[in-house]
Formats: C-alpha cells, sequence, structure tokens
C-alpha cells in the first residue's frame, strides 16, 4: 500500500509543480502583451487611416492637394497653423460623428 501511497504523493508534487510553472509562463506571456500594447495601437490607426482613405478618396486627394497649394503659396510654419486648424476642425467633427453614431 505504501508504493501507492508513494505514487499519489508523487503526483500530488508534480501537479503542484506544474501549476507553479504554468502560472510563470502565464505571467511571461501577459508580460509580453503588455509590450505590445503601443505598437498594437499605432497598427490599428494605421489600419483606420487606410480604410477612410479607402473610404474617402476625394477627401483624401482634397486634402493632399490643399496642403500642397498652402505649402506652395506661404512656407512651413502658416502651414502648421493650418494643420492645426484642421486637425482641430477635424476633431471636432469626429466627436460629433461618434456623438451621433451611439
Amino acid at each position: 500500500m505504501s508504493s501507492l501511497e508513494d505514487r499519489l504523493m508523487e503526483i500530488r508534487l508534480r501537479k503542484e509543480r506544474l501549476k507553479v510553472r504554468a502560472a510563470a509562463q502565464r505571467r511571461a506571456v501577459n508580460d509580453g502583451l503588455q509590450q505590445l500594447d503601443g505598437p498594437a495601437e499605432v497598427v490599428d490607426r494605421g489600419i483606420a487611416v487606410y480604410h477612410f482613405a479607402r473610404e474617402h478618396p476625394v477627401m483624401v486627394a482634397a486634402g493632399i492637394a490643399g496642403l500642397l497649394m498652402a505649402f506652395r503659396r506661404r512656407g512651413i510654419l502658416p502651414l502648421a497653423g493650418s494643420l492645426l486648424s484642421a486637425w482641430r476642425m477635424w476633431s471636432a467633427v469626429a466627436a460629433w460623428a461618434d456623438e451621433r453614431s451611439v
């Protein structure tokens, strides 16, 4: 009977070691995934820009044409102000669109 008890004790010990090992592996995977959060957000934004450009090619073309015209006429510093204004307007429109879609 003692060999059966010894075998059961070995199984219990192995089970505990496996639990500890699995917990360590879960922590390692979680740490690795957390390091990917920043790059994943950048990729998500890139994909969103791509989809927007595919869905609104006229707006993208008009924006590029407007940037080229502004850059040629006024130089880089006034262009930065124009870009900031355009970004603010875009943010307001995007926020408004998000509110309407809910």
